[in-house]
């Protein structure tokens, strides 16, 4: 009775072990990203950077292997020595397509068109506090491990990316547009998330 028991429960796992990319299921989980730049030169002290951020992500399957929804974020970033820190808030809409690899794993591309608005603060400087609006569409690759049919671990590579930034300070406005393509291990985001 057991054996036959496991059997059906092989049978069954099998059939439903990439339930979780079917239409109408609900995705939500969000990434960690964290960045420490640690520059070898004696006279570069002063540029060690600490970065460390978290992106929430609510999404609904419109279609097989299809998602849309919304990706939301939160970045701060500060260097001690010269005393610099930003804050940073996103949101905006996103889509995620999977190719299943087997029963376990899937590769997934990301699209994302994200708002950003920020503050910096630099004790240095004689305008102190800059306001930054941002504008950042980006395309990105992943690669997700599913343990169970419910959850879902990721990680998510840098990609290719635009950014218009405009920053303004009590003395001056500035504008700096950015063209990305980045496809190393030093931004590589980790998450978790839940096929519901």
């Amino acid at each position: 009775m057991k054996r036959n028991f496991l059997m059906l429960m092989l049978i069954v796992a099998s059939f439903s072990s990439f339930a979780q990319l079917e239409k109408g299921k609900i995705l939500f989980g969000g990434n960690v990203y964290v960045h420490l730049e640690r520059p070898n030169n004696v006279y570069d002290y002063y540029l060690k950077s600490n970065v460390f951020g978290i992106n929430p992500v609510l999404g609904y399957f419109v279609n097989n292997n299809l998602a849309l929804g919304i990706n939301g974020g939160y970045t701060y970033a500060y260097t001690k020595e010269i005393k610099f820190n930003s804050h940073n808030f996103l949101l905006g809409p996103m889509v995620r397509y999977y190719v299943k690899a087997n029963d376990k794993f899937a590769l997934f591309g990301q699209a994302s068109l994200d708002f950003e608005v920020g503050r910096t603060k630099r004790a240095w400087s004689s305008s102190r506090k800059t306001l930054t609006f941002a504008f950042n569409p980006a395309i990105r690759p992943g690669f997700v491990y599913y343990p169970t049919s419910k959850i879902g671990l990721e990680l998510l590579m840098g990609g290719i990316s635009y950014r218009h930034e405009t920053s303004e300070t009590s003395e001056k406005r500035s504008t700096i547009d950015n063209f990305n393509i980045n496809f190393n291990f030093r931004s590589i985001s980790l998450g978790m998330f839940f096929y519901l």
